[in-house]
């Protein structure tokens, strides 16, 4: 069974609040013991991703990803909850993210094996946000925090490629950079110390002749 970490938390939160009421002769370095335990509880907590939900994406009137620049674009973000009875939302963000991705050669430190020397270099991916667009998910906010409960919940989103978007290019040449987009949906939770939903879907955009 899948486990919320960070509910895990805030149960020992409590508990270890409680505890502290009731054995005030503890000494000072089991107090420090105890909150690094809880703050290494936390920062997993937020560091983790996937356990209880499933999202999913689907284009109205088309199985494909692929679009032209002009065109409004509709579809549903699916949310199915799988293992989190007390999941709430504060809000969902989402955006329309264009990456350029180019190589650049990075140069090895030389080491020695074996008493021979190696140097050399080797090409990293650089990525590069060159477009940014927020799509509308309706929606765009509940009066405050709202619960998810088991199963699948859906939400309508809407948008409209601009007309002067580079088409996407995906190239096998190092030497040529390549243009991706992607839209990111971001479930928000309200507690800050819990990791957020987030998600990415790719699509295609081609240019009109």
């Amino acid at each position: 069974r899948l486990v919320d970490l960070s509910d895990e938390s805030s149960r020992y939160f409590s508990i270890f609040f409680r505890n502290m009421q009731h054995h005030e002769p503890m000494k000072r370095h089991s107090r420090l013991l105890c909150y690094s335990l809880l703050l290494t509880c936390l920062l997993l907590s937020k560091t983790s991703h996937g356990a209880g939900w499933i999202i999913k994406c689907r284009f109205n009137g088309t199985e494909q990803n692929v679009f032209w620049t002009g065109q409004s674009i509709a579809g549903v973000v699916e949310f199915v909850n799988t293992d989190m009875p007390d999941l709430q939302l504060e809000r969902i963000d989402a955006e329309l993210i264009g990456e350029l991705i180019h190589t650049t050669a990075r140069t090895h430190v030389p080491f020695s094996s074996n008493q021979t020397i190696h140097s050399g270099q080797e090409r990293v991916p650089t990525r590069e946000t060159f477009f940014t667009e927020r799509v509308l998910v309706h929606p765009l906010r509940k009066q405050g925090k709202f619960f998810v409960g088991y199963g699948s919940h859906s939400w309508p989103f809407r948008f409209q490629l601009a007309h002067n978007l580079p088409p996407s290019i995906d190239e096998n040449d190092a030497n040529i950079p390549s243009i991706q987009y992607y839209i990111r949906f971001t479930f928000v939770r309200p507690q800050w110390y819990k990791a957020n939903a987030r998600q990415t879907f790719p699509i295609v955009v081609n240019v009109l002749p």
